[in-house]
């Protein structure tokens, strides 16, 4: 099973950065605000 990230940033270019840092090693999750976070935990 593949370790899951939930990153959150409301900063598309940190989101960018950070996803190609974690993608070989993780399956990451993106969200824009916390309450987009809150969204995908209940359905993640």
């Amino acid at each position: 099973m593949e370790k899951r990230i939930l990153v959150v940033d409301d900063d598309t270019m940190s989101l960018k950065r950070t996803k190609l840092i974690l993608q070989k090693l993780y399956d990451v999750i993106f969200a824009e605000s916390g309450e987009e976070a809150l969204e995908l935990l209940k359905t993640e």
